[in-house]
């Protein structure tokens, strides 16, 4: 799983849009639709429900959630309590 298309994923899902998203990650919002094209495509299972300018997320309340906790073990893949004790 790209951690490109997932950090597009959760800006368009704490955002509500794709322009919202793109514009917190510095991408145009046609980068961000190609992001989560190939998301979605990897996956086999539609994201997001568009109606107009509006986006809310299908089934994939669990799919943000786990991807957040991903991401954030890819930013920092270390923590406190893993340490070993020299």
């Amino acid at each position: 799983m790209d951690l490109a298309n997932l950090n597009a994923f959760i800006a368009i899902a704490e955002t509500g849009s794709f322009s919202g998203a793109g514009e917190r990650l510095h991408l145009t919002q046609p980068a961000i639709s190609k992001r989560i094209a190939g998301l979605e495509q990897q996956l086999k299972v539609r994201l997001f429900d568009r109606l107009g300018r509006e986006v809310g997320l299908t089934e994939a309340q669990a799919i943000k959630e786990h991807g957040r906790d991903k991401v954030e073990v890819l930013r920092f893949p270390y923590h406190e309590n893993d340490r070993a004790i020299a």
